[in-house]
């Protein structure tokens, strides 16, 4: 099952045509200007995984055609967050949010997807699969320059001169299966870094 909202708004298509990739390679589809947010250091893993989600949360409900003022929606997000997590220090992990976000939101892909349109958002699907529960959820959906999407946001530092593509193929047959289940059409999966803005359209064809 997966349900999908009525689109934001009718909109140009973004974004380069894709092409064929080599089989369990990917494409660079945004390089992200230079632009690299730093990483705090000495943080934990469950306070960088608390950006993430910080990020997630202002991102699912952003206007990227019509940005407002960032601060509503990330005091908004840091405070609902501060109840479940009240010991974390939502100062220093906000600050560091607000700094990846904004950063973003002034690269090239941000740029495209103001005007690529919008299905959904944050959208939960669950399916069987040759006797499993396949469920997850889906950060993006959207269709640029004629075609779906599956987009997946990263906050974690991705490393240079280093595939990150790998450890996400399986994630993104899940999603790509859901949306063909639930729409009949193909879809692409990429990866969108927050932190340099960089896009990498990932081949979820398995290596032969």
């Amino acid at each position: 099952l997966l349900s999908l909202r009525p689109p934001d708004r009718p909109g140009r298509d973004a974004g380069a045509r894709p092409h064929a990739l080599p089989r369990g390679g990917c494409r660079l589809l945004a390089s992200g200007g230079g632009f690299a947010a730093p990483r705090r250091p000495g943080g934990s893993r469950e306070e960088a995984a608390l950006v993430g989600e910080l990020c997630h949360r202002v991102l699912e409900l952003w206007d990227y055609a019509r940005p407002g003022d960032l601060e509503i929606p990330l005091k908004r997000a840091s405070s609902a967050l501060a109840r479940r997590h009240p010991a974390a220090r939502w100062d220093i992990l906000t600050a560091e949010a607000r700094g990846i976000l904004k950063g973003f939101f002034a690269t090239s892909a941000a740029r495209d997807l103001s005007r690529c349109e919008v299905l959904g958002r944050e959208i939960a699907f669950i399916f069987p699969h040759e006797g499993k529960v396949v469920r997850g959820s889906i950060d993006l959906l959207c269709r640029q320059d004629g075609r779906l999407w599956v987009a997946d946001y990263k906050t974690d530092a991705r490393r240079k001169n280093v595939s990150s593509v790998s450890p996400y193929r399986r994630q993104g047959a899940a999603y790509i299966a859901a949306v063909r289940q639930a729409t009949g059409e193909e879809a692409g999966f990429k990866l969108i870094h927050l932190r340099d803005g960089v896009v990498e359209e990932v081949d979820i064809a398995p290596r032969s």
